[in-house]
This record gives structure tokens, C-alpha cells and sequence, in this order.
């Protein structure tokens, strides 16, 4: 079987073909760009339908910078092609920040917010996607080795030889997952696939304050050494419930907080990041 992992240069994509490799033959890594896993570069993501949907399995994981209704169209030509293309073998990586903030658990059923063009394309490619029996997955906050450098956590490493450590907001509670749980359960889902949307996180909150006590500690740094600044003080959370993905997938997510952060903190010293 061709198992193809589209966004392969992103994070998640650079984290899920080096996973999947280890389990599976013939593994197909394409992006738009090179990158360290990358077997094929396209234009254009519909030159994929060229892979026999009898022998090919999808996992679509790219995204498109949609900046105007130009590119939403784009995006939402893409999705059709590939989901009347590969059916139910295909998994499309949609994101929790289409939920409203609330302090309860938030199911798959939950009220959404279209509050940008991403959400609203997400939301256009989930209903294509169930359309034709596909998956989808709704990411809580993904972190992990290769993660982008625009985030809370390089936000602390940057300013760590400081006494002082700003931060945008540290009230807002978010439910944070080690990218290696995220690559487990996609497997699990390749080789059992189920029809529906399903809520991927660790069900459990954690504040900004909190992740950056964590990081420092990984440090081997006293949290008590630093003065932390919040930006701003409202309060915003957003937590999954996984109860259906559980159940369906007979998953859970397996890091915990303190271990991923100490995994990501390892890989930073030894590529030199904290050295800078």
C-alpha cells in the first residue's frame, strides 16, 4: 500500500513520515517545498489523484495560506478533488480552534467559531471530508522536536538570560500534546479506519504560566529566579474531550507535559538553539 503524507516539510508532516517509516514500506513524503524527509515536490496537491485509490492511503496534512477568498476557493477545489478521489482513505488534519472558548470540555458536537478564513476553510474541508466517508482530525495544540520558532515555547527560550519574561497572556489555558502521541494515533487509524471527527488532545489544561514554569524547570533553571509579565490577564480556555476518540481508536495520549517539554528542551540544548 502507498501510504502518502502530504505538508512532509511541516512539522507535524516532518514528525509523522519519520514515524510512519518505521512501520510501513512504502511511505510517500510531499510537500511544496523540500525539506529532510521529502520524496516528492508538487505545484499543486491534486497531482497526488495519479495514485490509485485502490492501493493508496492519504494523510493530508498541508495547508494553504488563505489571505483572501482567491485562496479559500483554491483550497476548497483541493479538498473536493482529493476526498472524491481517495474516499475513506484519507485523513484530513483540521484543528480545536474551531470551538468557542469555554470552561467545560469541548465535544466534537460543540458550537464552533468561524472567526477567519482558516477556520472557515477548515470547517469546508471537514464537511467535503465526512461527505465521502473520510477522517478528520480536530488538533489540539500540537507541540514538539522541528516545531515552528513562533511560539510560547521559543518565546521563553529567547529570553531566558533574562531576569524578566514577557508573555502575551498567561491566564489562557490550552490543552497541550507531544507531536509522537498525534503519530501513534494516525497509525492506529491507518490500519482501521472509522468515519468521523474525532477530537485529538490530552484532554487536560494547561495555563501559559504553568507550560513556562515547566520549561524553565526543564532548564534545570529556580522558576522563583525569573519576574513574569503578562501582556494581557483575560482568561480563555479551550480543553478536548477525547472520550470518542478513545473509544473508537483505543488511544490515548501517553507524554505528559512535564515529559515532552524535558524531550524538547534535550533536542534544543544539543542543536544549539539555547547557545544563541
Amino acid at each position: 500500500m502507498n501510504l502518502i503524507i502530504t505538508g512532509a516539510s511541516g512539522f507535524i508532516g516532518f514528525n509523522l513520515v519519520k514515524y510512519l517509516k518505521k512501520y510501513f514500506n512504502n511511505v510517500i513524503a510531499i510537500s511544496r517545498k523540500n525539506g529532510p524527509f521529502v520524496d516528492k515536490i508538487v505545484n499543486d496537491y491534486k497531482e497526488i489523484i495519479s495514485y490509485p485509490r485502490e492501493s493508496t492511503f492519504l494523510v493530508h496534512l498541508a495547508d494553504n495560506n488563505l489571505n483572501n477568498n482567491n485562496s479559500l476557493n483554491i483550497e476548497k477545489s483541493t479538498i473536493k478533488v482529493l476526498s472524491e478521489h481517495f474516499r475513506e482513505k484519507l485523513i484530513f488534519s483540521s484543528t480545536a480552534a474551531v470551538y468557542k472558548d469555554s470552561d467545560k470540555l469541548l465535544h466534537e458536537h460543540n458550537n464552533i467559531n468561524i472567526s477567519n478564513n482558516y477556520i472557515e476553510s477548515k470547517l469546508l474541508s471537514e464537511k467535503e471530508i465526512l461527505k465521502n466517508n473520510g477522517i478528520v482530525l480536530r488538533l489540539s495544540n500540537v507541540y514538539g522536536i522541528n516545531m515552528s520558532k513562533n511560539n510560547i515555547f521559543y518565546d521563553v527560550l529567547k529570553q531566558i538570560k533574562n531576569k524578566k519574561i514577557y508573555l502575551n497572556n498567561s491566564n489562557v489555558i490550552r490543552d497541550f500534546i507531544f507531536v509522537t502521541d498525534v503519530c501513534y494515533l494516525i497509525k492506529k487509524i491507518i490500519t482501521n479506519p472509522v468515519k468521523g471527527i474525532y477530537n485529538v488532545g490530552t484532554g487536560k489544561g494547561t495555563s501559559i504560566k504553568y507550560l513556562t514554569y515547566e520549561i524553565i524547570k526543564s532548564l534545570g533553571l529556580k522558576v522563583s529566579s525569573y519576574e513574569y509579565i503578562s501582556k494581557y490577564k483575560d482568561k480563555s480556555t479551550l480543553i478536548l474531550d477525547v472520550n470518542n476518540v478513545s473509544k473508537v481508536f483505543g488511544w490515548e495520549a501517553k507524554v505528559s507535559l512535564k515529559t515532552g517539554v524535558k524531550e524538547f528542551i534535550s533536542y534544543e540544548k544539543k542543536n544549539s538553539y539555547l547557545h544563541r
